[in-house]
């Protein structure tokens, strides 16, 4: 975050960089970024549950392919 100096434009990139490290958004770190650059965590929230690209729980470790 202080690479982007908490900018709210920049929020998207900032859990781009959360789900590439956990592979997923966890809600502590939704929490902290909130925290972090002033803004409300319901706005975090809605961008990751609307945004299909981000997931909310870790993906499996295989996955099926039918």
């Amino acid at each position: 975050m202080t690479k982007h100096q908490r900018r709210p434009d920049a929020l998207i990139e900032i859990l781009h960089k959360v789900q590439d490290a956990f592979g997923y958004v966890p809600a502590e770190a939704m929490q902290f970024i909130a925290r972090e650059m002033r803004i409300p965590p319901t706005r975090i929230c809605g961008i990751v549950t609307f945004c299909q690209f981000f997931s909310l729980r870790p993906k499996g470790r295989h996955n099926s392919v039918k």
